[in-house]
């Protein structure tokens, strides 16, 4: 019956992220095993999608900041699992407010190579946009012992109401001022809405566990 009610709990707040915007990734390419923790604040523009049927590429601008707390499991050297959730609040041109919340789960595979730089292909499955969406993202983490830099790009797939639609082109960097400290900045090109926005995010991390 737990279980239940917590399968039940991750995909409501799945099902309630709705945001256009670039999500922040405090991690890393490389992966170390077992349990970590990771929490961090941003502060971010975005869009929401309107609500009704017929005006599907209309979209709301807002401004805001976020809350985020992520837990991995490194299960093998190349493998990790991740469950995320955020929560912030914008203002739409500073004149209504609206609170959100958005949560996800992913997996990650890093590619067996030595060296300088380290491959990771990351993919999330979360309620972005209001439908079920995948996002893959190619991470490049550089640095030889210590990851100094994350590079990533990542796509959002979702299911529209007649195909799939591929859209939401995210372009970030993760910058490792310690193990523990990291400095996330990202924008995103957004092709759901007619006008293609771009959004921003940035902020700080910080690893509870190493």
């Amino acid at each position: 019956m737990r279980r239940k009610r917590a399968f039940a709990l991750i995909l409501l707040v799945m099902g309630m992220g709705f945001l256009g915007c670039v999500f922040p990734f405090y991690g890393t390419a490389k992966i170390e095993p077992g349990l970590h923790f990771d929490v961090g604040l941003a502060g971010m523009t975005y869009g929401v999608p309107s609500s009704s049927y017929y005006d599907e590429d209309v979209y709301y601008p807002f401004a805001g900041g976020r809350a985020d707390f992520e837990v991995r499991y490194g299960v093998l050297e190349n493998v990790s699992l991740s469950a995320r959730f955020g929560a912030g609040l914008g203002t739409e041109f500073y004149i209504y407010s609206e609170p959100f919340i958005d949560g996800a789960l992913g997996v990650q595979l890093v590619v067996p190579v030595e060296g300088p730089v380290t491959p990771a292909l990351r993919t999330e499955f979360s309620g972005y946009l209001i439908e079920p969406t995948l996002s893959p993202a190619i991470l490049l983490g550089i640095g030889r012992e210590e990851e100094k830099l994350t590079l990533g790009t990542r796509v959002h797939l979702r299911r529209g109401p007649e195909d799939l639609n591929v859209g939401g082109l995210d372009a970030f960097v993760g910058i490792h001022l310690s193990p523990q400290w990291t400095i996330f900045a990202g924008a995103e090109v957004s092709s759901f809405f007619s006008s293609h926005p771009t959004f921003f995010t940035l902020g700080v991390g910080y690893g509870i566990l190493e």
